[in-house]
């Protein structure tokens, strides 16, 4: 199939506002969520993936091994360090500080790289930056001192600077050795023709692995036997299609297989939808979902990742509120109270309903602008087929809900766990086939300058 000439059109608002800045009210509203969150929720659970990291880091200052025996109680607890042997030296410079300090810094770029990824992905400003910090797969996973929020990042650097193959390739390339399950990222740059970043991403990827099977105490054997480890300890508790799979009672070998499977359809459905609309939104969120979808071992904080497929297709912020108020009925913070739970909700609520509040306000002053009765008359043949319009758009989320509410009621307990998070996946795709097909190239909701702009 030809995928050709792919573009993504930009919103009428990222054209009229390409560098929004914000204002010292704005600033002062995210420090006052990022404050509340930091309260609520900042020290109530150990960093245990950074401290990995930084017991990694020590160990090679001191000229030992960064992994730990797949024997060992830090291993079967899920606490060891199981990255690539040379991400064991990005935790370098922060190995030799106080744990506390260290974990202040690393919280501290996590957040900024949420800040940043948000404006790569079109969403400038405070709020969905807001929105993204409530969710509480964002919460969790800050708690954890993961690296989700730096991949985000990366994610959003490699679509931004999709046309500048050096920093694309490089961007996916360190994206995916840090979690290697991104490396369906690879099939989006050779979907959508982008064969140097693609070839440049590919060769990185094999320096750093084969440097590390080389350089490092572990070969190329060891590393993956190290890795099946720890997939027979974690894989069937996690959160992911393999998991889910294997809770209906197939076997594990058939669980991932049929695991890899959906993920392939995911993304020859994205490459069939963008060959269709000629938008390239549809091969990266593809291989976004595909990444989530074909990895063994998924956790609530991997869906941070998932925000880059909302933000890239979200028009407005209610978007984003959606997956923000989501991911409260996925999962709330460990070892939280209820009190902090709901305080927590409530929170994001008020976010949510910032998002919503233009729309409504706008409709407010139109009233005003214009006598009630003709304002009635005029717009009443419009708004009539404008709702039914709006219905049969809004039909395939509301078939996903319906379906994810029946799901989760008739579902046995051993599939309610991870079957939530594939809903939401489910619903992401959704949304982006159906955002790229009212906004993309040549559809007839695609104000001439935006399509414009896509090229």
């Amino acid at each position: 199939m030809a995928t050709r000439n792919l573009s993504a059109p930009r919103t009428a608002a990222q054209i009229r506002a390409p560098r929004s800045c914000w204002t010292w009210p704005q600033v002062a509203a995210l420090v006052v969520v990022g404050g509340s969150l930091l309260g609520l929720y900042g020290w109530l659970l150990g960093a245990f993936d950074l401290e990995s990291g930084l017991r990694a880091g020590r160990a090679l200052l001191d000229g030992r091994s960064p992994y730990s025996p797949v024997t060992s109680p830090v291993f079967r607890a899920g606490h060891a360090f199981v990255y690539p042997y040379l991400v064991a030296w990005a935790f370098v410079p922060l190995a030799p500080l106080p744990v506390p300090l260290a974990v202040t810094i690393f919280v501290g770029l996590s957040v900024g790289a949420i800040l940043v990824a948000c404006h790569l992905l079109g969403r400038p400003g405070w709020l969905p930056a807001a929105l993204v910090l409530s969710s509480s797969t964002t919460i969790v996973g800050l708690q954890m001192g993961t690296v989700n929020a730096l991949l985000l990042l990366g994610a959003a650097v490699a679509w931004s600077q999709r046309d500048h193959w050096v920093v694309a390739g490089l961007a996916v390339a360190a994206t995916a050795v840090a979690k290697l399950f991104l490396l369906p990222l690879l099939a989006w740059l050779v979907l959508a023709r982008r064969l140097r970043a693609a070839a440049l991403a590919a060769g990185t990827l094999a320096v750093i692995l084969g440097g590390g099977w080389v350089l490092g105490p572990l070969s190329e054997h060891s590393y993956s036997a190290m890795l099946g480890v720890l997939q027979d300890h974690e894989a069937a508790s996690s959160w992911s299609l393999t998991s889910l799979f294997d809770s209906l009672g197939t076997t594990p070998a058939v669980a991932e297989m049929l695991a890899i499977a959906v993920a392939g359809a995911v993304v020859v459905g994205g490459a069939l939808r963008a060959h269709r609309s000629g938008d390239e939104r549809n091969l990266f969120a593809a291989s976004i979902i595909a990444s989530l979808m074909a990895t063994p071992i998924m956790w609530s904080s991997y869906l941070l990742i998932l925000a880059s497929v909302v933000l890239l297709v979200a028009t407005d912020d209610r978007t984003v509120a959606a997956l923000a108020a989501a991911s409260w009925i996925i999962v709330t913070p460990d070892v939280a109270s209820y009190p902090r739970i709901a305080a927590g909700m409530a929170l994001t609520g008020v976010l949510a309903g910032v998002a919503f509040w233009p729309s409504v306000r706008d409709r407010a002053l139109g009233l005003r602008a214009e006598r009630v009765g003709r304002v009635m008359l005029r717009r009443a043949r419009p708004a009539l087929a404008g709702s039914a319009r709006r219905a049969w758009r809004a039909a395939p989320v509301t078939a996903v809900l319906l379906a994810s509410i029946g799901a989760l009621l008739l579902a046995p307990p051993a599939v309610r766990s991870p079957l939530p998070a594939i809903l939401l996946m489910v619903a992401a795709g959704v949304e982006v086939a159906r955002r790229t097909h009212r906004d993309g190239r040549g559809s007839p909701g695609t104000p001439p300058a935006a399509a414009a702009a896509g090229q």
